[in-house]
C-alpha cells in the first residue's frame, strides 16, 4: 500500500510494492524542497528594498563610469594639444638651431646688427621705403580741411 503524506512536502511509500515509484516520489520530494530553497531566496532577492538599494548601487557605479568616460576623453584631447605642442616646438627648435648656425657665420651677425640697428658700413646708405597709401578722406580735403558732406555720404555707402 502507499501512503503519501504531504508534511513538509515529506513523502513515506512502502518501496515493497512499489520500489520504482518510490525512488521517483523521494526524489521529487527532495527536487520540492530544493524549489521551495530557492523560491525563498528568489522572494527575498526580489524584494522591494533589495531592488531599491540595487538601483542606488547601479546609479552610483553609472555615476563612477560616466566620470571615468569624461576623464578619459579628457585625457584625449589632452594628449592631443600636447603632441600639437610638442611639435610646435621642434619646428621652433629647428628655426633656432638655424638661426644660431646662421649667427655664427660673420655674414649672419652683420645682417642682424644691419637689421636690428639700422647701421650702414662706411660708403654705403639706407634706403627705407615706405608705401604712399592716402586715405579718401585725406585725398578729398580741399580748402581748409573742409570735407563737402556730399563726399562723406558717398563715402558711408561705398563701404
Amino acid at each position: 500500500m502507499i501512503r503519501i503524506g504531504f508534511e513538509l512536502f515529506a513523502c513515506t511509500i512502502r518501496q515493497v510494492y512499489l520500489p520504482y515509484i518510490g525512488i521517483t516520489l523521494l526524489y521529487n520530494t527532495k527536487q520540492m524542497l530544493e524549489f521551495q530553497e530557492k523560491k525563498k531566496i528568489r522572494r527575498i532577492a526580489y524584494s522591494r528594498p533589495i531592488l531599491a538599494v540595487l538601483v542606488i548601487f547601479l546609479i552610483i557605479f553609472a555615476n563612477a563610469a560616466y566620470g571615468m568616460y569624461n576623464k578619459y576623453m579628457e585625457t584625449g584631447e589632452n594628449s592631443d594639444i600636447a603632441l600639437r605642442e610638442k611639435a610646435g616646438m621642434k619646428a621652433k627648435q629647428t628655426e633656432l638651431e638655424s638661426r644660431l648656425e646662421q649667427l655664427k657665420t660673420d655674414r649672419g651677425v652683420e645682417e642682424e646688427i644691419r637689421k636690428k640697428f639700422r647701421v650702414v658700413k662706411e660708403g654705403e646708405g639706407v634706403i627705407i621705403v615706405v608705401d604712399n597709401k592716402i586715405s579718401d578722406k585725406t585725398a578729398t580735403t580741399t580748402n581748409g580741411g573742409f570735407v563737402p558732406i556730399f563726399d562723406i555720404i558717398k563715402g558711408w555707402f561705398s563701404q
